[in-house]
């Protein structure tokens, strides 16, 4: 949510739950990254929303995914990774330090202010999203 690891160009956030009202925004886009947990009752919501934004996308529109307030374990990446994988969309990366992320939202400061790990994964994520931007 930090404006400045993006860069220029448009972002728009939906609610939970998209419906038809937000087709014309998929259709215009250039990428759209889906956020899953890492739990199963997500990975399993997850086919229905990457059905209706691969139906919805534009001819040109790229669609990734993006691993959503992981914890460090590596089992939770690898239950997303498993779970992800029969889309065979790419996983364009995730975050872990959740906590740092509530913090910097609550003081209105970029996360990467108050604790370095966060800001090199927003850092990293930032840059895999505009190197596909681009290909």
């Amino acid at each position: 949510r930090d404006p400045s690891t993006i860069g220029t160009g448009q972002v728009v956030d939906f609610p939970a739950g998209m419906d038809l009202g937000h087709a014309k925004h998929l259709t215009d886009s250039d990428l759209i990254i889906i956020p899953c947990r890492p739990t199963w009752p997500d990975l399993k919501g997850l086919a229905r929303t990457i059905t209706f934004a691969r139906a919805q996308a534009g001819p040109r529109t790229k669609i990734v995914l993006f691993a959503n307030a992981i914890s460090a374990k590596s089992s939770d990446l690898s239950l997303f990774i498993e779970g992800a994988a029969p889309y065979g969309l790419p996983i364009v990366g995730h975050f872990t330090q959740r906590v740092a992320y509530g913090r910097a939202g609550l003081a209105g400061v970029p996360f990467g202010e108050l604790d370095p790990t966060a800001g090199q994964e927003v850092s990293k994520v930032a840059a895999t999203v505009k190197g596909i931007v681009k290909s």
